[in-house]
């Protein structure tokens, strides 16, 4: 083992179970810089902030990886299989019983996607109880709707409507000829007639379960987005922040 490092050993479910988070964030973030154990990062379009607690896998180990999708097939590599991997300040190694792999770290100021501490997330993203608009939970069911939906309609947001005592989510294509609406009766907990378009990233992840979904009024017309999931056994926490338009 290397000086000053951290080793763990991992089945193959275990494994697995951390490259699907991996494969989840492909797409949206270049870089992963997971940090004793957590990521905490924005997405490469600074409009979604994840929360995933990595400690039950591997520890309060450190894996910053750059240039995350060319990487993961060499990962993949290992799926399957039994695994140990061993990091330290200078680099990280992946081996099972056949083969060995070892990756320099990068300079972390050069990511792309650079780690939140747990104290600049929490002044970035505050959040009262009293604040709470709404809290549901969007249904697996629903959410596979909205990833096929959106994606046909070419659209990376969705419009959150409050009117009344009631919300709705819906979305519809550019030129408005297209319209789907996904959920219908959402309790409110005040009296509102406003709009807000929700980032469709929380929505459209690749996840297991229901999304717990809270939306607070942050003042000044902004409302600050909590969405809540599993990645397998891994508890996933999204935020993103919109503003909060008056309808006529």
């Amino acid at each position: 083992m290397m000086d000053n490092s951290i080793q763990v050993n991992l089945d193959a479910t275990k494994y697995d179970e951390l490259l699907r988070v991996l494969f989840v964030l492909k797409d949206i973030c270049n870089d992963v810089d997971i940090r004793e154990g957590f990521i905490r990062q924005r997405s490469n379009d600074s409009a979604t902030v994840f929360e995933i607690d990595l400690t039950s896998i591997i520890s309060t180990m450190s894996l910053p990886i750059t240039e995350l999708k060319t990487k993961l097939d060499i990962f993949k590599c290992f799926s399957g299989q039994e695994v140990s991997i061993i990091a330290d300040n200078e680099s990280f190694m992946i081996s099972d019983e056949h083969s060995m792999l070892k990756i320099k770290n990068p300079i972390l100021d050069f990511l792309d996607n650079k780690f939140i501490t747990k104290d600049e997330l929490d002044r970035v993203i505050i959040i009262n109880q009293e604040d709470l608009i709404l809290s549901t939970n969007i249904s697996k069911k629903i959410s596979d709707r909205i990833r096929i939906i959106s994606s046909s309609f070419h659209v990376n947001s969705l419009q959150t409507f409050f009117e009344g005592e009631n919300a709705s989510i819906s979305t519809s294509n550019q030129s408005k000829d297209n319209f789907a609406k996904f959920v219908d009766n959402i309790p409110l907990n005040r009296d509102l007639n406003h709009s807000v378009n929700l980032v469709i990233t929380p929505f459209i992840i690749d996840h297991d379960g229901d999304i717990n979904m809270e939306i607070f009024d942050s003042g000044n017309n902004i409302v600050i987005n909590s969405f809540s999931t599993t990645i397998g056994s891994i508890t996933t926490n999204l935020y993103t922040r919109a503003s909060m338009v008056e309808m006529e």
